[in-house]
């Protein structure tokens, strides 16, 4: 064996493992967008289904509001009537 022929094979290895790793990387870079694009996705999912279930408790709180406000015109005026009965 020669130091050319040492050469070349070890040429042809660092072309091979540059090529591999170049392919590797980029499988990773599509591969990460992928999940982050997924988890920006369900992020966003989930950001809408909370503010969903806000609006729900702010709702149900305001019919509360307004009931208790009915009852109490409601006892006002029968304590009004009653004084004057």
């Amino acid at each position: 064996m020669t130091n050319e022929h040492v050469c070349e094979c070890q040429d042809h290895r660092f072309l091979i493992g540059l090529i591999a790793g170049s392919v590797l990387g980029v499988g990773a870079t599509v591969f990460g967008l992928r999940l982050v694009s997924e988890i920006r996705a369900e992020a966003a999912a989930s950001a809408r289904s909370l503010v969903r279930k806000a609006q729900d408790v702010r709702d149900e709180a305001c019919d509360a509001v307004v009931h208790g406000a009915q009852e109490v015109e409601r006892f006002a005026t029968e304590a009004k009537t009653d004084r004057t009965v």
